[in-house]
C-alpha cells in the first residue's frame, strides 16, 4: 500500500477510534449487548431483504449510467459494483471505488476515466436523494440538532452546485472544454493536454444525463433504493424495540450518509454508530438504544457486502493482489 495510503488508513482509525469513545461514552455494555442479542428476528429480516433489493436496484442504476460508455448487463455490473463495496471493508479513504474503477475498466474494456465518471455521477444522485430526503424531515418538522441542519444545508448546497456544473457542461460541452482549457493554461502542455482528455471522457461518460429515459430511470431507482435504506434504518431500530417515525429514520439516514463521507477506519465501524446517537437523542432516543439499532442496520449491510464480494471475486476470477492494484490507482 502506498504511504498516502497508509496515512490515510491511520488518520481514519483515529477518527474512527474518536467516534466509537463518543458513542460508547454514556452507554451501559451488558445492556446494549443484551438489547442486540435480543432483537426481533423478523425486523431483522426487513434490515436484510431491504439491503439486498438495495444492491441489486444499486446495480440496476449504475448499468444505466454506463450505457453511453458500455452496455453491460445487471448480472456483469453487480459483481465488479460489490468488489468496489468489499474493497471499501478494508482499504482507507474510499479506495473501494478506485478498485471498481479498475476492474470496471479492465472487465468492460473501457477507459478509467469513464468508469471513474459514472461513478461520481452515481454519489452526485445519492446525496441528492438524501439532500431531497432530509428536507422533506425539516419540513415534516421534529427535533433536529443544530449541527445535523448545518450539515444538511451543506449538503444541498453543494449538490446542487455539482448539479449545476454538469448540466451547463453538459448543454455547452465545447465552452466547457475551452474553459477548462483556459484554467489549464499555467500547466505545462502535456500535463494540461492530458488532463483535458480526461474531462472530455468524463463529460462523455456523463451523457446518461441528456437522455430523458435514463434520467427517469436513475431517478427512479435512486428514490427506490434509498427509501430502502430509509426502511432499514427503521427496521432495525424497531428490532431493539426503538418506537420512532420514518422522518426520524430519514433524519437518521441523512446523518450515517454524511457520517461515512467522512474519513473513517475501512468498514465505517464508529462513525456510524455516532451518527446514530447524535440523529436519534433529540427524539428521545438513548444512547443504549441507538447504537444498538446501530449495530444492527451496520452489520448487517457489512455482511452482506463482504460474503457478495467474496463470491465476486471468484466469479470475476479476480485476486487480493488486483484489488491493491486498484487502490493504487487512486
Amino acid at each position: 500500500m502506498k504511504s498516502k495510503n497508509t496515512r490515510a488508513l491511520i488518520f481514519g482509525i483515529v477518527i474512527s477510534a474518536l467516534a466509537l469513545y463518543f458513542a460508547l461514552k454514556n452507554v451501559d455494555l451488558p445492556t446494549l449487548l443484551d438489547s442486540i442479542l435480543s432483537a426481533d428476528p423478523l425486523w431483522m429480516l426487513v434490515v436484510l431483504v431491504s439491503y439486498l433489493v438495495h444492491y441489486w436496484l444499486k446495480a440496476l442504476r449504475w448499468r444505466d449510467l454506463l450505457e453511453p460508455v458500455c452496455r453491460v448487463r445487471t448480472a456483469e455490473a453487480y459483481p465488479v459494483m460489490m468488489t468496489g463495496f468489499f474493497a471499501n471493508n478494508f482499504l482507507p479513504a474510499h479506495l473501494g471505488e478506485f478498485v471498481r474503477m479498475y476492474v470496471g475498466a479492465r472487465l468492460f474494456q473501457v477507459r478509467k476515466t469513464e468508469v471513474l465518471a459514472t461513478i461520481v455521477l452515481e454519489r452526485i444522485l445519492d446525496f441528492s436523494v438524501i439532500a431531497l430526503m432530509f428536507g422533506g424531515a425539516l419540513i415534516a418538522g421534529g427535533d433536529i440538532s443544530d449541527q445535523l441542519v448545518y450539515a444538511g444545508y451543506v449538503m444541498i448546497a453543494i449538490t446542487a452546485i455539482a448539479w449545476g456544473v454538469i448540466f451547463i457542461s453538459l448543454r455547452y460541452e465545447q465552452s466547457a472544454v475551452r474553459f477548462f482549457e483556459w484554467i489549464l493554461k499555467p500547466f505545462p502542455a502535456r500535463i494540461g493536454e492530458s488532463m483535458v482528455n480526461m474531462f472530455v471522457l468524463a463529460l462523455s461518460a456523463m451523457h446518461s444525463m441528456k437522455s430523458v429515459r435514463l434520467v427517469i430511470s436513475t431517478t427512479v431507482l435512486s428514490l427506490l433504493q434509498w427509501a430502502l435504506v430509509g426502511l432499514a434504518v427503521f427496521s432495525a431500530l424497531r428490532s431493539v424495540g426503538v418506537d420512532i417515525n420514518m422522518a426520524a429514520a430519514a433524519v437518521t439516514l441523512a446523518a450515517t450518509v454524511l457520517a461515512i463521507s467522512l474519513p473513517a477506519a475501512p468498514g465505517f465501524f464508529g462513525t456510524i454508530q455516532l451518527a446514530f446517537v447524535l440523529a436519534l437523542l433529540p427524539y428521545g432516543v438513548s444512547e443504549n438504544d441507538a447504537l444498538a439499532g446501530s449495530v444492527i442496520f451496520h452489520i448487517t449491510s457489512y455482511t452482506i457486502v463482504m460474503i457478495s464480494g467474496v463470491i465476486a471475486l471468484q466469479q470475476l476470477n479476480l485476486r487480493f493482489a488486483d484489488i491493491r492494484q486498484g487502490a493504487d490507482q487512486s
